[in-house]
C-alpha cells in the first residue's frame, strides 16, 4: 500500500511548490500532526506567504493536508494533519 507520502510526490496534479511544502511539513510533523508557523515554514523553503498559501490549497483540496485552528493557553495558530 502507498503511503500518503508517496501518493503526493506521484500525483501528477500538483506542482513541485505544493509537493515542497508537504515535504517540508512530513520531516518536522510528530504523528502526521505538524505545530509550525506559517512564517517558518515560508523561512525555511524561501517563499512568500502568498507563495505557500497558494499552493497549499490544492493539498487541502485533494484530502492531503487539513488545517485546523486552535487558541488555547498553550497555542494560538493553525495546526496542520497530514
Amino acid at each position: 500500500m502507498m503511503s500518503n507520502f508517496e501518493k503526493v510526490m506521484l500525483n501528477d496534479k500538483l506542482n513541485i511548490y505544493s509537493k515542497g511544502i508537504y515535504s517540508l511539513m512530513q520531516a518536522f510533523s510528530e504523528n502526521d500532526k505538524l505545530v509550525l508557523s506559517v512564517a517558518d515554514i515560508c523561512r525555511y523553503l524561501g517563499i512568500s506567504k502568498r507563495t505557500f498559501y497558494k499552493y497549499r490549497q490544492p493539498l487541502e483540496k485533494q484530502g492531503f493536508l487539513r488545517v485546523k485552528y486552535e487558541n488555547s493557553a498553550t497555542h494560538h495558530g493553525n495546526i496542520y494533519y497530514l
